[in-house]
């Protein structure tokens, strides 16, 4: 028995080494059974080594010195545990259901987790459990942990988010042809969201010398209001506008009307009379939906985007 554990632990780390370290994609032929089942999260499982083959191309293109260094492994019957690690620089595009992000020369390091269950010689079934949390930090597509240091020349580090960027418009020749059938197909995949339009009420102040300092003590708390809803998933989008005609910002929140409204009705500056709020029940445009969006600003008032500095050097 210990010489079959030590085959199939042998043999899952060749999968990672030679596909995702070496490139030699062909290797997944020998280490996979052809009907391989493999479990991804948030999605069906998949048959075949196909799958597999794609990511690895697909990483290897963004970062083409990918190296896989398996950090800890166990082995028990016909399964296989290894942790691995994906490092490299980030140097060609990475194609996203999103649109692309283009190399950033970033060195980015991620973690995997995998299940491997062996017959035969072969992998005949895998779970797996990515940190693609920690991948889209390191790109910019999602803001940064709170203990990464601001300063270190990283935009994702500063809390930025970086967009993957899709084909630029040229004219409507140029946009891809919408049949009838395809965006009836469509239309079945629309998901609810809630927005929120915030006006200014008639103890709003604009930002200026004239602005009493109650005011902007409260529109500091309803900032930082706004950003823990963004950490806990609640208002994915802010657009704040600071146009003066009045309308403030506009939220997109990933819950029902009725708990947006139990949510702006402890607003800060909703209790103090310096915002009002409209509620707006809706839907995506068919597979617009906001599953990777992140919010990147912490208040509706844009027009006091630096606050935060202001109030630093106030102290």
């Amino acid at each position: 028995m210990t010489d079959e554990v030590d085959a199939n632990q042998d043999r899952s780390r060749r999968l990672y080494e030679e596909v995702f370290g070496r490139g030699n994609y062909a290797a997944a032929d020998d280490l996979m059974a052809a009907g391989t089942v493999n479990h991804g999260p948030g999605s069906p499982p998949v048959l075949g080594t196909d799958g597999i083959k794609r990511q690895a191309a697909l990483l290897r293109t963004a970062i083409p010195d990918l190296r896989a260094t398996l950090n800890d492994q166990f082995g028990h019957g016909d399964r296989v545990v290894s942790r691995w690690t994906g490092s490299g620089t980030h140097s060609g595009p990475l194609t996203l259901s999103a649109g692309t992000v283009e190399g950033s020369g970033r060195s980015i390091s991620f973690d995997e987790i995998r299940i491997d269950r062996h017959a035969g010689g072969r992998i005949v079934e895998s779970w797996w459990i990515p940190d693609r949390f920690t991948l889209w930090q390191q790109l910019g597509l999602l803001p940064a942990s709170p203990g990464r240091p601001a300063d270190s020349g990283d935009p994702a580090a500063a809390g930025e988010r970086r967009e993957a960027r899709p084909a630029a418009y040229a004219s409507q020749a140029a946009l891809p042809a919408v049949t009838d059938q395809m965006l009836q197909a469509a239309l079945h995949r629309v998901r609810p969201y809630t927005v929120c339009i915030l006006h200014a009420a008639p103890l709003y102040q604009e930002p200026g010398p004239a602005r009493e300092s109650w005011v902007q003590n409260v529109i500091w708390e309803h900032g930082k209001r706004n950003y823990a809803l963004y950490l806990a998933g609640l208002m994915r989008i802010v657009c704040p506008i600071g146009n003066g005609s009045g309308t403030t910002g506009v939220s997109i929140f990933d819950a029902d009307p009725d708990e947006v409204g139990r949510i702006m009705r402890q607003d800060p500056g909703v209790k103090a009379g310096l915002f009002s709020y409209d509620i707006h029940a809706t839907q995506t445009f068919p597979e617009s939906t906001l599953a990777s969006a992140v919010a990147a600003t912490v208040s509706n008032d844009s027009s006091d985007s630096s606050l935060g500095r202001r109030r630093a050097r106030a102290g």
